[in-house]
């Protein structure tokens, strides 16, 4: 009997020792993984000041396919402090953001409608959300203009956002101008109406 049990505990170290070394060496799914998920954003986005690059070298603001929110990191937060901080310091520039949106999103109007708010497309929506970012920091929204420009088929969004100062009127876009624009509705119950 007792060969018996040594026996089976012979077979059972060596079903464990096999077992390990499928699961640990062979598949490699033993311990802890620690991968590190490297941001791959471009380090493109500047901040223009009549013609003069003010700030450069930042991340670009990464925005999902078809969303108008952006996922920020540690890098955009600081670009939007300090573009805050030097247009706090220049209350007489006028900022112009431009989101840029690509063919593929048009149809995004029609399936994102409610996070589209009241922008007629998904570059200008990219534009307001982060001029949303400017005004929690205290910068005073009728001193931002919004633009959207769509880009060609073939293109794609590597600078979806781009940030231009100027002094007075000058540079603000002709056909999306948003300052000081509010929205509000009134009760539009139409009491007397029939059909």
């Amino acid at each position: 009997m007792r060969t018996l049990f040594l026996g089976f505990f012979i077979f059972l170290l060596w079903l464990f020792g096999c077992r390990y070394w499928y699961v640990c060496k062979i598949q490699n799914l033993c311990g802890e993984k620690t991968e590190i998920v490297e941001d791959a954003r471009a380090k493109t986005l500047n901040f223009v000041d009549n013609g003069e690059v003010i700030l450069e070298g930042y991340d670009e603001f990464l925005f999902d396919a078809k969303s108008p929110k952006p996922t920020l990191n540690d890098n955009n937060k600081k670009f939007i402090d300090e573009v805050a901080k030097y247009l706090k310091e220049n209350p007489d520039k006028k900022l112009t953001i431009t989101g840029y949106y690509l063919p593929s999103e048009i149809d995004a109007s029609d399936e994102y409608k409610a996070s589209l708010g009241f922008q007629e497309n998904l570059g200008l929506a990219r534009a307001h959300e982060v001029r949303k970012l400017l005004v929690d920091l205290g910068f005073d929204e009728s001193n931002i203009n919004l633009d959207a420009h769509l880009l060609k088929d073939g293109e794609t969004l590597n600078q979806p956002i781009t940030f231009v100062a100027s002094g007075g009127d000058e540079g603000t876009p002709d056909e999306f101008n948003t300052t000081g624009q509010s929205y509000s509705f009134m009760n539009m119950a139409f009491s007397d109406t029939n059909f």
